[in-house]
Formats: C-alpha cells, structure tokens, sequence
C-alpha cells in the first residue's frame, strides 16, 4: 500500500498547520493509517510519501529489483538521508516496524514527509505482517545494514537517478552521457558504444566517459548527462539537479539484434 502527497499519512500534519510533530504523534498516524492494510487487508508493507514523484520512485524501484528488502526500497529514494531516520514498534500490529523520516522538504520546513511501516526485510511478493497490539517503544535508529539500490541492470535495464554537467572534451555541444564503471562507463579508444536513456523521452547517446556516480552510498547516480543530453531527454529545468532515468544498455553492449521499443517514462 502507498499512499502518495496524503496530510498524516506519513506523520506530518497538513502543510498549512505550522505543526512541530512530536515524534510519539507521528508513529501513532503511520500505525494507524498502516493497520488495515497491513492486520486486515494482508498487505507485506506500507509506505507513505509527500515527495515528489515519491511514489513513482518506490513502484519503480520494486517492479525492477521486486527481491530488493522493503528497507533498501526505502532508502532508494533520493530525498532519503540516513540522518533523518527513526524507527519504532508498530502501536496495532505485532512484528511490524514503523519507520519515520525527518527531513527539510516544503519550503525548508522540517516534518515527518516519509514513512513505512511492516517488516524491513521482506519483499515486494513477501508474506503479510499478523496482526495483534503492541505498545509503543521508539526510540531514534539507524540503516544498519541498509545501502543506496544495488547498481545492477535487470534483463539490461537500470534505473536511478541522473545528474548533468556541462559537455566532454571532443565532444563539445553534444548530447553524451558519462557511466559508472560498474555499469560499462569507459572513455572510448574509438567510436563510443551507444545507450538508449528515458526520462520524459528517450533518446540513444553515446557513452564517452566514466563517472564515480558516488557508487555505493546514498547519493548514487545511475548517469551524468551532458547539458545538451539533459536537454534531450527531459523537460525539467538544470536547477532540479538529478532527473529519475531509465538506461537500456543492450542497444551497446549487443549490437546485434535491434532492440524493441522503448516507450516513454511515465515519471
């Protein structure tokens, strides 16, 4: 269950109400906005987001990755920052968690935009939470063992968040992309491979260089696009920072076949 830009549903008040949310008053609207999806409707979790496109990002990332543990679903977001995290016993369902998230978001105004409650490590086809009552203990916590989203391709997709800069040398006005490693990114002794990226388009680039893309911690990039690559594939504006993309790496790794068509992101 996820519920998207809804007053309370993640412990936050309504965006009028100048509220400072003590953090008992917020686990109590996430337990109680999460219990009938989780005791009565059997659902495996509950997340609750006021980001934008928050939503987007968190069916995104488990239809791709739907083994990846509903803790690192969370944690995927590019608004999460570890600091803001606090996590607590469920109020109504026993084995279930309730996590918070604290963090400046509307206007700079700190509140509780974020939250998920049910159990950290199941999956997107785990098994439902029993019901049953618990008392509060909460207390602040910490992503032990919860990461930024693997940097895998699933059957040759990735998809994250992209940055831009500005252009590569040689290739100066010109809509590139630059790659993790990890993912095939490499500075080309020839003609450069070509990856096909979508945002509110798709186009082909070509991979002309190789970017650290603060791999392996919570601000991981998938791609740093060229301004003119920014341009290219999205509408939104260079001060929005990071873009959600997905990259198809087939079309240069294989060259062989044609690939299918790639439709557009609905992000």
């Amino acid at each position: 269950m996820i519920y998207s830009n809804a007053c309370y549903a993640p412990g936050a008040g309504e965006p009028q109400l100048a509220e400072n949310v003590a953090p008992e008053t917020a686990v109590e609207r996430v337990s109680t906005y999460s219990r009938a999806p989780l005791a009565e409707l059997g659902a495996s979790a509950y997340f609750a987001t006021d980001f934008y496109e928050g939503a987007a990002q968190l069916i995104s990332t488990m239809l791709d990755q739907p083994e990846l543990p509903y803790g690192r679903v969370f944690a995927a977001d590019p608004h999460f920052d570890g600091a803001g995290l606090a996590t607590g016993a469920h109020s109504t369902v026993t084995s279930a968690e309730v996590w918070l998230h604290r963090s400046p978001y509307f206007d700079g105004r700190v509140d509780y935009w974020y939250a998920f409650a049910g159990d950290p490590d199941g999956t997107f086809g785990g098994s439902t939470v029993p019901g049953g009552g618990e008392a509060v203990t909460f207390g602040a916590g910490s992503l032990s063992g919860v990461g930024p989203t693997p940097l895998v391709a699933i059957g040759g997709v990735v998809t994250g968040m992209a940055s831009y800069y500005s252009e590569n040398p040689g290739y100066e006005g010109l809509a590139t992309v630059a790659l993790p490693a990890e993912i095939g990114g490499a500075i080309p002794p020839g003609e450069p491979l070509t990856v096909v990226v979508c945002a509110d388009r798709c186009v082909e680039l070509p991979v002309v260089d190789v970017c650290p893309c603060h791999v392996g911690t919570p601000d991981q990039r998938v791609a740093n696009l060229s301004a003119a690559a920014w341009t290219a594939v999205s509408d939104e504006p260079f001060s929005e920072g990071l873009v959600n993309v997905q990259i198809d790496l087939r079309l240069g790794a294989d060259p062989g076949p044609p690939l299918a068509p790639v439709t557009d992101l609905d992000i």
